[in-house]
């Protein structure tokens, strides 16, 4: 036991002499050179509170438009990205080569 408590004494001295010597003069200051700068005052001033940005505003759903008759379009009144409701018709398709087709196969 009085062997370690000579090593643990022996320990706390070397510590505290570690301690007491680092804790010195100043020699680790810094002695670089300043460095000019250009101060510039701040002014309060107000900021509009209307900012525009340019960019593109896509919608969250996509709706992919087909019909099931091939044909040509004879109406179309709208153009792209103008608000429709459900139910609205959005074209009409000629329907010539359907009825000439259908009287083909009514006839035969």
């Amino acid at each position: 036991m009085k062997m370690q408590n000579k090593i643990t004494i022996l320990l706390v001295l070397v510590f505290a002499v570690i301690l007491l010597t680092s804790c010195g003069d100043d020699e680790n200051k810094d002695t670089r050179e300043a460095i000019r700068v250009n101060a510039v005052t701040v002014k309060k001033t107000e900021v509009p509170s209307r900012m525009e940005y340019p960019g593109t505003i896509e919608g969250k759903r996509k709706v992919k438009l087909s019909t099931k008759l091939m044909g040509e379009i004879t109406y179309l009144p709208y153009e792209s990205g103008t608000k429709v409701s459900k139910g609205q018709v959005l074209a009409k398709i000629n329907s010539g080569d359907i009825a000439a087709k259908e009287q083909q196969i009514t006839a035969n």
